[in-house]
């Protein structure tokens, strides 16, 4: 088993691995398998499916390879790397074989809810806000607030997720100010630390807002199975509304008002993202909608 890297090695190795996945840099994907294998938490369900794709697309031989042993580890999120997948692989004779071993390994949930009990009286709101003493420092780094408390929450919901492209760091026990720094000095993360500086953002510019959780049906294992974003209450539009700072988007109606997580979740049919930063527009909106 190859030697665990250093966290600081490991973080900068998972940011160049993810760019050379999205930028098709095949080769240098591949020369990173050796770093990658010692990376245990994604090297199953993320790195092995990965190299299988840049083997293939490079001519390797036995590109399915990392691919078989990941399957043989227990992954199963073959839909995560779909269309790629079936495109490198999909005319191999035992294709559908493959497909059914890796659905094989859906493990069961530990527990299953069938019966929601009703909600009574919550707890008292909890604000997603930085330190007091900090707030300052906070403040000083923000945009300007706009007139309206719904332009505020659109600019720096625009603003924050121009701040840096995802990757699949993290900042243990950072607030919004630690996240500015590091991200000053070249550092990325994930949706995690998008919604600290957008929640804690908006608290120090007077809007209400606390982060949430959200978890797919099948978050009990695997990767990818959840996400954090921040929920804003705007005075303007008299009702909470949910903004992802990782993607610079809220969700809408038919109508284009924006809808809150509770709203989102009542809903049968999927509702409208609707973008207002610079960030590349959802490019599988029905894979997001998951979520909620």
């Amino acid at each position: 088993m190859a030697q665990a890297p250093s966290p600081v090695k490991l973080a900068r190795v998972r940011t160049v691995a993810q760019d050379a996945m999205r930028g098709a840099r095949w080769w240098t994907l591949l020369d990173l398998e050796k770093t990658l294998r010692a990376d245990a938490e994604f090297w199953r369900d993320l790195w092995a499916p990965s190299l299988a794709i840049a083997a293939h697309k490079v001519g390797l031989k036995g590109a399915r390879a990392t691919l078989d042993e990941a399957i043989d580890a227990g992954f199963h999120q073959t839909d995560l790397f779909e269309p790629e997948l079936s495109a490198a692989f999909g005319r191999d004779p035992d294709w559908a074989q493959v497909l059914e071993r890796a659905k094989a390994n859906v493990p069961a949930p530990p527990l299953r809810i069938t019966a929601w009990p009703e909600p009574g009286t919550g707890a008292p709101l909890r604000l997603d806000r930085i330190e007091a003493h900090r707030e300052g420092q906070l403040a000083s780094r923000l945009p300007r607030p706009s007139e309206g408390a719904w332009q505020t929450a659109r600019d720096l919901l625009a603003w924050t997720s121009a701040l840096w492209r995802h990757a699949n760091a993290r900042i243990n026990a950072g607030d919004a100010v630690d996240v500015l720094e590091q991200v000053a000095l070249g550092a990325r993360y994930s949706c995690v630390e998008y919604s600290i500086v957008l929640a804690q953002g908006l608290n120090a510019l007077r809007i209400p807002a606390r982060r949430v959780w959200l978890r797919r049906g099948d978050y009990h294992d695997g990767v990818g199975q959840g996400h954090a974003v921040a929920e804003a209450w705007i005075d303007d539009l008299d009702r909470w509304v949910l903004l992802d700072g990782q993607h610079g988007a809220y969700w809408a109606d038919e109508d284009g008002r924006p809808l809150s997580l509770p709203e989102l979740q009542a809903r049968e049919r999927p509702a409208r993202p609707v973008h207002v930063g610079p960030r590349q527009a959802i490019q599988d909106p029905a894979l997001w909608w998951a979520y909620f």
